[in-house]
């Protein structure tokens, strides 16, 4: 078995050299659930050339504890996987790679189509056509993953067609890193589905892989794990110096915002202002709240879509107040400046119940000549009495930004180096510099490690020349712990020979025998 995508806890697998998975049993061709000689004999799933063993009869468990899944040497199987409580799914879920490990193959059985793509994201494996087999006979056709009534001739025929290209596309969405937007969108007007989708944020925010491509705003957004953990992130943010003047800024369809038409205009105004380099330029956007210039390459600030309308509901507004009082304006802030279009008036009134005087340009169109000549009057206004800032001080301090929000307390260690550029190309001496690909430091050998002990993991390699990538038959151990899709150091007899970013976690390091363990980026 060999991972070749990866997204949530859902995983795309090469099983026995060609067929992926997830994959449906009695479907697809090279994929049965082969029949059992007596009740007494194990079931046996046949992928390709190899059989596998399913687990003893029944197939699963349903225990309300530990283990969860029953197991075979290749195979654990979860039953009523479409029709468990959600809590209960969530218990499986949340157990099941400690239980079963990475070799292992995870079979769900009668699953409806609806549940799979939620199934898939949170780490299934293989499914079977059982549930197609008695709806064809209640005479229901399958259109898009839901059944609907259907009196034509040929309705099996057509059914397992249907099925066959709906688990086709679930690997499609996976492979191409969207499956989590197949998921809400089946989810929508699946009460059942939306509440584990929900529930199963915090389990996702620790353990599963970071997202890969765009994520689509909806109603499920705000709960996306990858946006809670930017904005937990931002808890402890600081400005790149103390005392400068905040200017709060609408964000744009482009993203990252600082390549877009709208705040091109912005910087070509505002570089020409004096002492601008004391104005520290904030976004105020929907899901994530505000995002500070220099995060706005992170994930996933740099890759979201979201309708700009102008438009905030009342849990966009309760997340932004939050967001914005994570700023702590009081203590790193001299004054405020609100250009944020429709949703200014709204800062202004959250400004005034804390306390805080803040100047709204009033600019219905922010980007506007008409706004621009607003904004260019009040900025200069606003930064006349403003200590300078010198542009070493402004790049140390931005630099500061980008490693304190990428390693938290650990960014000392490496901004005692010398920085240089400017935000978006900012670097640190024998440490490393800004990437759009990772959003902030990708680290080289020596920057690794300075904070191997700290913040990245190890990944042990055996003894060769370390050229490309690291796979997985090269690990021989790790150190630390990490999610798919953070950075990482290699050690070879003792010495980082390499820095690349993770596409296993320790435990699949370990237990995968094939595949991509390591993407390295940089070699000693």
């Amino acid at each position: 078995m060999e991972k070749i995508a990866y997204e949530g806890l859902g995983r795309l697998m090469i099983v026995d050299g060609s067929l992926k998975t997830p994959l449906i049993l009695n479907c697809e061709e090279g994929a049965t659930l082969l029949p059992t000689e007596s009740i007494e004999k194990r079931s046996s799933i046949k992928i390709g050339n190899k059989e596998y063993e399913t687990p003893d009869l029944p197939l699963g468990v349903d225990s309300e504890t530990a283990p969860y899944l029953s197991t075979s040497e290749k195979i654990a199987v979860i039953d009523y996987a479409s029709v468990r409580r959600p809590e209960k799914i969530l218990n499986v879920i949340e157990n099941t790679r400690n239980e079963v490990g990475y070799n292992r193959l995870v079979y769900a059985h009668s699953v409806e189509p609806i549940d799979m793509p939620l199934l898939v994201y949170l780490g299934v494996d293989i499914f079977d056509n059982l549930a197609l087999s008695f709806r064809t006979a209640s005479g229901f056709a399958l259109e898009e993953g839901e059944w609907v009534k259907d009196d034509s001739k040929n309705l099996e025929k057509n059914n397992q067609e249907a099925l066959s290209t709906w688990i086709k596309r679930i690997r499609r969405y996976l492979k191409e890193g969207r499956l989590r937007e197949m998921v809400e969108k089946t989810s929508l007007h699946n009460p059942r589905n939306a509440e584990i989708l929900r529930k199963a944020t915090q389990i996702l925010e620790h353990t599963g892989g970071e997202p890969r491509n765009e994520i689509k705003a909806n109603t499920f957004t705000l709960k996306h794990p990858s946006i809670l953990s930017f904005q937990k992130k931002m808890e402890n943010f600081l400005p790149p110096t103390n005392g400068m003047v905040l200017l709060l800024l609408p964000c744009s369809a482009k993203k990252p915002y600082h390549w877009s038409k709208s705040h091109k205009r912005f910087r070509s105004v505002l570089s020409k202002i004096s002492n601008h380099l004391m104005l520290h330029q904030v976004i105020v956007t929907s899901p994530l709240g505000v995002v500070p210039r220099e995060l706005e390459l992170f994930p996933p600030a740099a890759h979201y879509d979201i309708a700009v309308t102008g438009d905030w509901d009342e849990d966009e507004k309760k997340m932004l107040k939050k967001q914005i009082e994570r700023l702590n304006i009081k203590k790193n802030y001299s004054n405020v400046i609100i250009h944020a279009g429709e949703i200014s008036e709204f800062l202004e009134q959250t400004m005034d119940e804390m306390g805080i005087k803040a100047q709204n340009t009033g600019a219905k169109r922010p980007a506007s000549d008409e706004g621009l000549k607003i904004l260019k009057e009040i900025v200069e206004k606003n930064l006349e009495n403003v200590e300078r800032l010198t542009s070493k001080e402004r790049s140390k301090g931005e630099a500061q930004c980008v490693a304190k929000f990428q390693f938290g307390d650990y960014a000392d260690k490496i901004m005692k180096n010398k920085v240089n550029g400017k935000w978006p190309k900012l670097s640190i001496e024998n440490v490393g510099s800004v990437s759009t690909r990772i959003g902030g430091f990708a680290l080289n050998c020596k920057g690794a490690e300075m904070l191997t002990k700290e913040c990245i993991g190890i990944v042990e390699g055996a003894d060769f020349e370390l050229k490309g990538d690291m796979f997985a038959a090269g690990v021989m151990g790790t150190k630390g712990d990490w999610k798919v899709g953070d950075q990482v150091a290699i050690e070879q007899k003792g010495e980082i020979t390499g820095v690349g970013i993770a596409f296993m976690n320790p435990k699949e390091c370990m237990e995968m025998e094939n595949g991509l363990a390591v993407e390295v980026r940089n070699r000693a």
